[in-house]
């Protein structure tokens, strides 16, 4: 598995590399607030001097972490809602919500809000979410298992699962591998 690398920041952009590849990180510095995260296609890799952000070095190390296998913990109060509706906010939160490693359908996270036929609403709103894995809305797939729609495409949406079941399921097989029977 490669190493951490240090990110390259230009203007109010922090660009990781990752397992995945790039991942964009768009922010404003005050007050501190996560406007976006992307899966870029092409960037460009001029470099300016690093903000001293505070909590923007911490993000940074969550998404870095996730490919290590350690669960993103949502930061919510940096996370800029306020282009979103309350019924997306509310298909956000609830999605928030799903464990590490897991999935839930489409429909399922419309149950879940009390709108039980707005699955259609639950997957636009998941497929436009502007915060990818610090809202993991990879976790949520179509009732036939199928990945459905995802902003860094339906491949890399079965790759996120497939690497957090991997760490899930290890971490529990090595927990589990000192028990006695």
């Amino acid at each position: 598995m490669k190493e951490k690398e240090t990110p390259s920041i230009n203007e109010n952009a922090a660009v990781i590399e990752t397992n995945i590849g790039k991942i964009a990180l768009f922010f404003r510095p005050e007050p501190f607030f996560i406007s976006r995260v992307c899966f870029p296609r092409n960037h460009s890799e001029e470099e300016s001097p690093a903000y001293e952000v505070p909590r923007l070095f911490d993000v940074i190390d969550m998404i870095t972490d996730y490919f290590f296998g350690e669960p993103i913990t949502t930061p919510w109060d940096i996370l800029d809602m306020t282009p979103l509706t309350d019924k997306q906010r509310a298909v956000l939160e609830a999605t928030e919500r799903i464990p590490y490693g897991e999935v839930k359908s489409y429909k399922e996270m419309a149950e879940f809000i009390g709108s039980p036929r707005a699955y259609r609403f639950v997957g636009n709103t998941l497929a436009a979410n502007p915060f990818p894995l610090l809202i993991p809305c990879h976790r949520v797939v179509r009732t036939d298992g199928a990945a459905g729609k995802f902003g860094g495409g339906a491949d890399l949406k079965k790759r996120l699962i497939s690497l957090e079941r991997h760490y899930r399921f290890s971490d529990a097989t090595f927990q589990n591998a000192g028990e006695k029977k």
